[in-house]
């Protein structure tokens, strides 16, 4: 983790549902170089990222996720180019995925479709 003063800092101030998610609320996205390296991605880019396999910092058990993160830019700001993505940020919508859950979802949803 990137430890001492940074020049940004991406922290979570809501979560949906929040039971179950309180180990997020709180929690510094930025901290971890994996997810700041998907933040930049996706803060440069405009686009919707994926970061590799991670460990959620509300996991309690061995079990990897993944993140989707969306840029959310300032109203009416221009965001033409990288420099003005970067000023206009206002945050991050993200979509938070645990591996074996997302799977054994799809797993079972297929298994339905069988019968």
């Amino acid at each position: 983790m990137p430890e001492g003063e940074r020049g940004e800092y991406f922290v979570v101030n809501f979560v949906e549902p929040f039971q179950g998610n309180e180990g997020a609320f709180g929690f510094d996205l930025g901290s971890n170089d994996a997810r700041l390296a998907a933040l930049a991605r996706a803060r440069d880019s405009g686009d919707p990222v994926t970061t590799a396999p991670i460990t959620l910092a509300q996991e309690t058990g061995q079990q990897s996720g993944f993140l989707i993160l969306l840029p959310v830019y300032e109203n009416g700001e221009p965001v033409y180019a990288i420099e003005q993505r970067r000023k206009a940020l206002k945050g991050f919508v993200l979509v938070v995925f645990r591996s074996s859950d997302l799977f054994s979802s799809v797993l079972s949803s297929i298994s339905s479709f069988k019968n």
